[in-house]
């Protein structure tokens, strides 16, 4: 089953606090991941399941020779299966 952002009013709240009145000026996309890498406007986003009672996804984003790894909350010991 792939992941999804699940509340599209977290991507339309202005940024900041309410002295930025201004909307944030984008479009956004959703994509649909598993467990294939993805290329994202030359971004290669790569999502793995973490280790989380509940289960998780950590995020991994390459792009321009740099890498950015987001994996908010995992529990130690072994790897979901």
């Amino acid at each position: 089953m792939g992941r999804r952002v699940r509340n599209e009013k977290q991507v339309a709240l202005p940024l900041g606090s309410e002295r930025n009145s201004k909307p944030l000026q984008s479009t956004p996309h959703f994509y649909d991941l598993d467990d294939n890498p993805i290329d994202v406007r030359g971004a290669v986003v790569t999502t793995a399941t973490i280790n989380h009672p509940q289960g998780c996804s950590g995020y991994r984003i390459e792009a321009d020779g740099v890498v950015f790894v987001l994996a908010t909350d995992t529990e130690a010991g072994f790897a979901a299966s």
